[in-house]
């Protein structure tokens, strides 16, 4: 038994191991391979996206802006008082106002003046299209007259003067004026009509007019009828309120939709209709506040001509002009009391009021102001601005439950607002019956001294005192509800419109570019997914990378495909590819055995299992080592599986099984093969026993008798994941060579060569990769994974790797599309 040779391994052993990080050349030369994938993908994408921006429906969006709370200033210090104590949170101001402008009852108060309730569609081959402003048609209303809504109905013009009406669906009855369902359903009648003539039917009454002289035969616009109240629905909302800036009071008001006019008209109308109901929500105040006083005028107008009446009768009758100096001072006096003493009475009537107005069901946005009936106090008066105002936002807030924040917020301060305001009642009313109670005893002396006076005197001073008291009323009352007639002509509104909104007919939806961006994005990353997930799912080695990173067994050489019939790869073209990857192996060999070049040597060729390549690496490593002029022998050491001299049209009657059981000597199994210098020992027949049989006496004999004939002797064994005979063999070799092949040896089968290899039981071993294919194992892994293990194999790696200039071609590339998607 030959002592095995270790010192030649040391320009692979000190090969350092790969690094476990991502390898970027890899991916970028799986990207490569799979380029047509990549397009194909790319091209479907860009395709969807383009389907996508021509048939999805655009949106576009339009702007208004508002400047809210215009003309007004904080008179109060409630907001201050209700945020030390918790109540108030001044950060909710806008969000009310966002609420306000986002209700239904904002959005219904909008639709009520727009045409918004009549949609006109032009049918088209593949969807619906609406018309806004431009419709060949219009459908006129009688809204004195019940109507259909919910309804559609379909025209077709016929000629210039008629038109064709048929019904889509049905709808129910509603007027437009009430704005009440009547709860009947009906469907408008089909049939010929005249333009501009009243369509009448039960349930229904308008007329079409056409607008539009092309309108003629064949065309047919679609018509639904709505109500008020669902159109409103479907606008609530649609209006986006955001603040142009912090601290500021404008308002960007933005609405998108399909139509840019339609949206244009609708926020438009709808920043109308809040700045009208700003102003209208003062007026109400104002107005119920001189309705108060009309109705104290009436009645004082009343009183007044009817003292008069009995002053003048008086006079008359009794001959009395003027009164005594006397009663001229006791009248001045008493005048000046009872006045005094009236007002402070009509402030306590007013806080009557007021507290039976708090604690009944009111609408607290109709309360009157102190300073509307003369109570002058200034807390008051922005305690009564304040509850009214707070009111009137939670009246707004229709479309909010009570458990909302905003509604709970508002809620806690009406009911803070409205304690303060009893307390301020209490003191105020406290200190004017106070100064009623003063006021009546010093009236009351002076009335004794009224009493002193004759009878004709006293009755004239009487009457002159309630003369006198109801003018000074009627004056004062005249004079307020001149002064909130002054107030009202100069109230504003409380926002104003900073900017119009103008159709803007760029859409924002689909974003074409965006599109296309993120088509191309997808297109791409999809195929890498695949691409990348797929190779992470592969267990078989397929590039120089794999093996450094599943073995620390290093590379001897790279053979290629062999796309021949035949295993005598390197004997029928010896310009092939495949023969110049087993002369680089052979000179790999060579170089890393140079201790014992005057030896003969013994390679074993073992792999992982069957269909490797085993075999005809052995074939073609012993061919090629015949080829250098040394005698060579390949001995078929896979008893299990003879099939080695099929290759070379010799015979198996008589083999290695023959001389190892004693029937023959050496001389009689040495087939000579039609080559030079190549010699075959096939397996013979199939012995029961053929681990026994290898691990006796007579093969140990028979190979030391062959390194004295042979420079090269070459075992083809059986598979080591099969069965141990390898193992067996390899203390007879000088280099083993493992076969690996591309594309079908699994990873995980390298683990039991590993640990052999690493526990040292195996030694003087190299990886052979073999049916490696170049279009499907990228580009770089095959010329550069064996130029950089062994400097011999730098030519080899060149001539294969850069053209197939030093050989011949092994079989013609494809053309052609076809082709470009094929891979081996």
């Amino acid at each position: 038994m030959e002592e095995n040779n270790t010192g030649a391994v040391s320009p692979i052993q000190s090969q350092s191991e790969e690094e476990q990080s991502i390898d970027i050349r890899a991916i970028l030369f799986k990207v490569i391979r799979y380029w047509p994938y990549f397009i194909l993908s790319v091209l479907i994408a860009l395709g969807v996206a383009f389907l996508i921006n021509r048939y999805t429906t655009k949106r576009y969006s339009t702007q208004a802006v508002m400047m809210l709370n215009q003309g007004e200033t904080n008179t109060s210090g409630i907001e201050a008082a209700m945020t030390k104590i918790g109540y108030y949170n001044p950060r909710l101001e806008f969000e009310n106002e966002v609420i306000t402008l986002q209700s239904y009852e904002q959005a219904l108060s909008t639709v009520q003046e727009l045409d918004f309730h009549i949609q006109y569609f032009s049918v088209g081959r593949f969807k619906m299209s609406e018309l806004y402003g431009n419709s060949p048609i219009k459908l006129t209303l009688d809204t004195e007259h019940d109507q259909i809504v919910g309804s559609r109905i379909a025209i077709e013009g016929i000629d210039k003067n008629t038109y064709k009406l048929s019904t889509i669906s049905s709808g129910q009855g509603y007027n437009y004026s009430t704005k009440e369902f009547n709860g009947n359903s009906g469907t408008i009648e089909s049939g010929e009509y005249i333009y501009n003539e009243w369509v009448e039917g039960d349930g229904y009454r308008f007329k079409i007019e056409r607008n539009s002289e092309s309108y003629t035969s064949g065309n047919i616009i679609q018509i639904a009828l709505k109500d008020y109240e669902s159109v409103a629905r479907s606008y609530t909302g649609i209006v986006d309120v955001t603040a142009m800036a912090q601290g500021s009071s404008a308002i960007l008001l933005t609405i998108r939709g399909i139509l840019p006019e339609k949206m244009s008209d609708y926020v438009n109308q709808f920043c109308k209709v809040y700045v009208r109901q700003t102003l209208e929500e003062k007026n109400i105040v104002a107005d119920n506040t001189i309705e108060f006083i009309s109705n104290e005028l009436n009645q004082i107008e009343d009183s007044l001509a009817a003292v008069e009446a009995l002053m003048q009768r008086f006079r008359v009758e009794n001959k009395t002009v003027n009164l005594s100096s006397e009663g001229s001072q006791i009248y001045s006096k008493l005048v000046e009391l009872e006045s005094r003493r009236s007002e402070e009475q009509s402030r306590i009537k007013y806080f009557n009021y007021l507290i039976d107005y708090l604690d009944g069901d009111n609408d607290y946005t109709n309360i009157i102001s102190p300073s509307g009936v003369g109570v002058n106090s200034g807390s008051l008066d922005q305690l009564v601005s304040s509850l009214a105002e707070l009111y009137l936002k939670k009246s707004r807030l229709k479309g909010i439950t009570e458990k909302n924040p905003v509604s709970i917020q508002l809620n806690e301060e009406i009911e803070y607002t409205k304690q303060r305001i009893r307390e301020t009642i209490d003191n105020l009313k406290s200190a004017s019956q106070l100064t009623v109670n003063i006021l009546s005893q010093r009236i009351a002396e002076s009335d004794a001294k009224v009493r002193a006076l004759p009878k004709t005197e006293r009755d004239l001073l009487n009457i002159e005192r309630k003369v006198q008291l109801n003018e000074q009323l009627y004056l004062f009352l005249k004079q307020k509800q001149a002064e909130l007639g002054i107030s009202k002509a100069s109230y504003v509104a409380s926002a104003k419109i900073i900017d119009f909104s103008y159709p803007n007919f760029n859409p924002i939806y689909p974003d074409v570019m965006s599109n296309y961006f993120v088509s191309l994005f997808i297109g791409l990353i999809i195929p890498l997914f695949l691409v990348l997930l797929i190779d992470f799912l592969d267990s078989r080695i397929k590039t120089k990378a794999d093996i450094d990173r599943y073995t620390p067994i290093p590379l001897a050489g790279i053979v290629g495909h062999n796309d021949k019939t035949s295993n005598l790869a390197v004997f029928s073209n010896q310009k092939s590819s495949i023969a110049e990857s087993f002369r680089a192996l052979r000179a790999s060999i060579d170089f890393s055995t140079i201790a014992k070049k005057n030896k003969s040597r013994v390679f074993v060729v073992t792999s992982s299992i069957s269909g490797e390549g085993k075999t005809f690496c052995s074939i073609n490593m012993a061919s090629i080592l015949s080829l250098s002029g040394k005698p060579t022998v390949l001995i078929g050491v896979d008893l299990r599986k003879p099939k080695i001299y099929m290759d070379f049209d010799l015979t198996n009657q008589i083999g290695l099984t023959n001389y190892l059981i004693g029937e023959v000597e050496s001389e009689e199994v040495i087939q000579k093969t039609s080559y030079d210098n190549l010699d075959l020992i096939s397996a013979g027949p199939v012995p029961p026993n053929p681990s026994e049989l290898i691990l006796s006496e007579r093969f140990s004999d028979l190979m030391k008798e062959l390194r004295t004939k042979y420079e090269y002797i070459v075992l083809d064994t059986p598979p080591i994941g099969i069965v141990a005979d390898a193992f067996e063999l390899m203390k007879y070799s000088d280099w083993n060579i493992y076969v690996v092949r591309y594309n079908f040896t699994r990873k995980m089968l390298l683990n039991y060569i590993n640990d052999s290899y690493r526990n040292g039981s195996v030694r003087n071993i190299s990886i052979l990769l073999n049916d490696f294919n170049v279009e499907g194992g990228y580009g770089y892994g095959y010329g550069y994974g064996y130029g950089y293990g062994y400097g011999y194999g730098y030519g080899y790696g060149y001539g294969y790797g850069y053209g197939y200039g030093y050989y011949d071609e092994d079989a013609p590339k494809k053309k052609g599309i076809l082709g470009m998607f094929s891979k081996k």
